[in-house]
């Protein structure tokens, strides 16, 4: 991580705005700049110019003991990471980016919905999200954690600090659906 605050701004034009934020409003983002010679400098960014709100990854003995557990759990699953959020899947790559769009966009309008309740506060761990494209798969693995996989959609485990979903619009469900018809 090359930048000093642990979420930096990326805009539109691809510039990285690396700086504090200090509030949130529906339509702007207040920056403060710390200045090289002290002092600070306020800058306000219109939500229309945000492209990406990034974090930085959680490196500890934690998150490498949940990375070791996925790594030998899946070890034919990818890992991607995605700053402060880790995806785990077998999905192939169109639909990975998808995935890792929308994490990108729901983490950082939760992220920005939120701000006055999160900041100061730093994540404990690195978020891992496994994600299946195999529904069967699925359903067996939440049963090893007691969870009715055939029932839900996703369940986060608090034992091993993970969010497990299944992709409904993936091939294997979409081959599943063409067939029932």
């Amino acid at each position: 991580w090359r930048y000093r605050h642990e979420v930096v701004f990326r805009l539109l034009n691809g510039t990285i705005l690396d700086a504090k934020l200090s509030r949130v409003t529906t339509t702007e983002l207040v920056l403060l700049h710390t200045l090289e010679g002290g002092g600070t400098m306020e800058q306000t960014l219109p939500l229309d110019q945000l492209d990406e709100v990034m974090f930085k990854p959680v490196e500890n003995e934690r998150s490498k003991q949940i990375r070791s557990y996925l790594e030998t759990t899946f070890p034919k699953m990818s890992f991607y990471d995605e700053g402060a959020f880790t995806i785990v899947t077998d999905s192939i790559a169109p639909t990975v980016k998808g995935y890792r769009r929308e994490i990108r966009q729901l983490v950082a309008d939760y992220y920005l919905t939120f701000y006055p309740l999160l900041n100061g506060r730093a994540l404990a761990t690195q978020q891992y999200l496994v994600i299946f494209d195999n529904w069967p798969d699925f359903i067996t693995y939440a049963q090893t954690d007691g969870v009715p996989g055939w029932a839900v959609g996703g369940y986060f485990s608090p034992q091993h600090e993970v969010l497990y979903l299944f992709n409904m619009m993936g091939e294997w469900f979409s081959d599943f659906l063409y067939e029932a018809f």
